[in-house]
């Protein structure tokens, strides 16, 4: 029996991975609709996702998710409801304006799972995120940790998450994700990648604020999707619970900058705890300071290989803060017999990123042949927990 998914958001990062997958793993037996403000001509789309959502099988639809007449339009079908709903909608972007989490985060979620409520899929599924937890650097965050989110988008998620789970006869499931990296990438690593390229050929460190110990747990995009795929085809394991993403390498700020030094063959280092501290107390002029930096140079790339680009070395102030995200990714594997097929991020993984941003036109290939050593400079004492 063929299974028809509503994904909203679906031209996004998780997104359009997600469309990729559902059609190799389900074949003929699915049929997708992507509901999205963002058209795939828009999207800067590499030609594996162009040639998704040209597939015969994948219909898009333009449209608002945050206004009822957008909604309507999204989720109204002469077939009747969808099997399933997933809502990767929200706003992912780092350093906006509370209100547009607000609006975009927990007002989206809340208004598409009223109207879950009302079709009743066999299945909705909520797309969280990780941040929703207390920076925590000794114990990993499950799924029964406090929450007290590090960002306003995990604030703003965590309410929307509260909306879904309140639905009255809503079969729901919500995903939590750690750091999410991998093919189609803007706002995760990519930042930290696009940074790492100004610094090719200089001879100059790059440097972070604190060290090297700070948690970055993370998960590949295609497990996420993976994930996602066994709840389509399981709805009855996965109805009503919340299951952490996040795959077993205890990744640190100091071993992804390292595969990022290793990758550009650049010297990577951190500032450490002293001067971070000295930097809290003027922590907007640092910030500004740093991506500024960060800005002209990368200009200059992108002027100098004729590309007009999404990607940006911008990194917010709440990103740059001594926050750990600390994920135990377990209770998947357990509970629903899951298995990630990638244990840790590495060097290929960061390749593989860069390839498919140079497809799309975004990126350039300054990392081939890139020589160098790195350090990992700064001190490597362990994060206090956050009090409160």
């Amino acid at each position: 029996m063929s299974k028809e998914v509503l994904v909203l958001g679906g031209t996004g990062f998780v997104g359009r991975n997600l469309v990729v997958h559902l059609l190799e793993r389900h074949g003929e037996r699915i049929l997708i609709r992507v509901a999205d403000k963002c058209p795939p001509a828009m999207a800067f789309l590499s030609q594996e996702y162009k040639r998704a959502f040209d597939d015969d099988r994948v219909e898009f639809v333009q449209c608002d998710l945050t206004r009822k007449s957008g909604i309507n339009k999204g989720w109204t079908r002469d077939g009747g409801r969808w099997d399933i709903v997933v809502n990767l909608a929200a706003e992912t972007g780092d350093g906006r304006d509370e209100a547009l989490y607000e609006k975009r985060c927990a007002g989206l979620s809340a208004m598409n799972a009223e109207r879950a409520g009302e079709e009743g899929p066999d299945l909705y599924i909520e797309m969280s995120t990780a941040f929703v937890y207390a920076s925590s650097f000794r114990a990993p965050n499950d799924e029964q940790a406090r929450t007290n989110p590090i960002t306003l988008q995990g604030k703003w998620k965590l309410k929307g998450e509260e909306v879904v789970r309140e639905v009255k006869g809503l079969n729901w499931c919500v995903f939590r994700p750690a750091i999410i990296y991998g093919k189609g990438d803007r706002n995760s690593i990519m930042p930290r990648a696009v940074c790492a390229a100004t610094y090719v050929g200089t001879g100059e460190r790059m440097d972070f604020l604190w060290d090297g110990g700070i948690k970055m747990s993370t998960v590949w995009v295609g497990d996420v999707c993976r994930a996602v795929s066994f709840a389509v085809e399981s709805p009855e394991t996965f109805g009503g619970k919340i299951y952490n993403l996040a795959d077993s390498g205890d990744s640190t700020q100091g071993s992804i900058n390292g595969l990022l030094g290793e990758t550009f063959g650049i010297d990577v280092g951190f500032v450490g705890r002293i001067i971070s501290n000295v930097a809290r107390i003027h922590m907007d002029g640092v910030v500004e300071v740093a991506n500024e930096k960060h800005m002209r140079p990368w200009s200059e790339l992108c002027a100098k290989h004729d590309i007009s680009t999404v990607l940006s070395p911008y990194i917010s102030r709440e990103l740059l803060q001594a926050k750990n995200v600390n994920v135990d990714g377990g209770k998947i594997v357990e509970e629903a017999g899951f298995q990630y097929s990638r244990e840790r991020i590495r060097r290929e993984d960061i390749v593989e990123c860069l390839e498919e941003a140079c497809e799309a036109r975004l990126f350039m290939r300054i990392w081939e042949g890139a020589g160098g050593t790195n350090e990992m400079g700064g001190e490597e004492e362990e994060e206090e927990e956050e009090k409160g």
